[in-house]
Formats: structure tokens, sequence, C-alpha cells
């Protein structure tokens, strides 16, 4: 083989080496309309289906939860952050609450992050693969635990927390972007009489605009 062919032929292979790297270095980014990747932007995570927390003796749902934010970092060097400064739970019980079933308590429970520690806000971030993490504190703070309360009508508010991020997974383009809560994350119970002692939190939610007509956000890769 000549030495021009040699050299060529050394030069396809840089070219094609080069391009796997960077094809594999690029992060999926939040992208909106799609194709386009998505600026400065406050974020809607909406529910689909019921939203619960599962524990042997108690089954709470909610069937909306709304998790809003800001966008905090968005690129295909880094991936994508956002956090949750607000996030708000209903259902069908008494004025709006979420609901219960199960041989510890059954009626209406109000849920709530505003524990006073450790609640909002969350950062939900890229990981690995079509994987995310939803962990406690600002995306640009030290990593803290996760936690709420589920004020139980005329009983007891029980209040959970989570040390570590709470595992999931994400959709990307072409359909919608969704994120799903892995399961067997167990929460582990801090205050609150004779409550269930762990629960795991079920949630899908959808990726949306948020404004006054909320528009669907893609995940590219």
């Amino acid at each position: 083989m000549s030495k021009k062919l040699i050299a060529a032929c050394m030069a396809i292979a840089a070219f094609a080496a080069l391009a796997m790297a960077s094809t594999a270095s690029a992060a999926p980014v939040l992208t909106h309309p799609t194709g386009k990747v998505l600026g400065a932007a406050t974020l809607l995570n909406t529910n689909v289906g019921e939203t619960k927390f599962i524990s042997p003796s108690l089954t709470v749902a909610c069937t909306t939860a709304r998790l809003t934010g800001p966008l905090k970092n968005n690129s295909t060097a880094g991936g994508f952050e956002g956090e949750v400064t607000s996030a708000t739970f209903n259902g069908t019980g008494t004025g709006g609450d979420c609901t219960s079933t199960g041989s510890f308590f059954t009626g209406s429970v109000g849920v709530t992050t505003n524990t006073g520690t450790n609640g909002t806000p969350y950062c939900i971030k890229n990981t690995l693969g079509d994987n995310l993490e939803i962990r406690g504190g600002a995306c640009t703070s030290a990593t803290r635990p996760i936690r709420f309360a589920l004020d139980l009508t005329g009983l007891v508010t029980c209040t959970y927390e989570r040390a570590t991020g709470i595992a999931g997974t994400f959709k990307t383009h072409p359909e919608e972007a969704t994120g799903s809560v892995n399961s067997s994350q167990p929460f582990t119970l801090v205050s609150g009489f004779a409550c269930p002692s762990t629960g795991e939190l079920s949630m899908t939610f959808t990726l949306e605009t948020d404004s006054e007509i909320a528009e669907p956000i893609y995940i590219s890769s």
C-alpha cells in the first residue's frame, strides 16, 4: 500500500474517531420548538395519571401535581438542569386535597413541601443515558435531602424524607418530554405518631413551558 493511501486511511480513521467522540459526548438538551435548544424559560412539570405515595398501610393519591421553576442550564456540553421552586398537589378530597386509602387512614390528605426543612427548591437534571435525577437543593448548591409532609386531616401529620436523590428516566424526541420516577426508592418517616415507617413515590410527568398557553418541550440527544 502506498504512503499516500496509508495517510489517507489514517486521516479518515481519525476523522471518524473524532466524529464518534463528538457524538458520544453530546448531552441531551431540552428543545422548543422541535430541534431548537430552549433558552431562558420557566418549566412546568405536570403529572400524567395519578401521583402516589405508597406504603403497606397507606396509599395517598393526587390527581394533579404541578412542579414549576426556572431552567438553569441547557447545553450539549453539560445537559439540562431545572429547578423546582413551587410544588402543588391536589385531588378529589375536601377542599381539593389528595385522598388516601388503607388500614392506617382513609380520607382527605394535604400534601405539602413547605416543611420548614429540606423542602423546595429541588434540582432536576439528566444523568447518564436517558436517566434523570431529582435531588434536594438548588442546582448550584450542595445536595441535601428531599422532604414532604402528609397532613392526614383530623389525625396526624406524617413527614417523610429521602436522603439521596430520586432516580428516574425520560423519553426523547420524537415523543414529548416525559419523566418517570423509578420504583423501590423509599422515603423514611422523620416525624408523626404511628405513621407508616416508609413509603415510595410513584410519578410520571410531562415537561412544558410555564406560559399562558403551555407548550410541549422535547428532549433531543
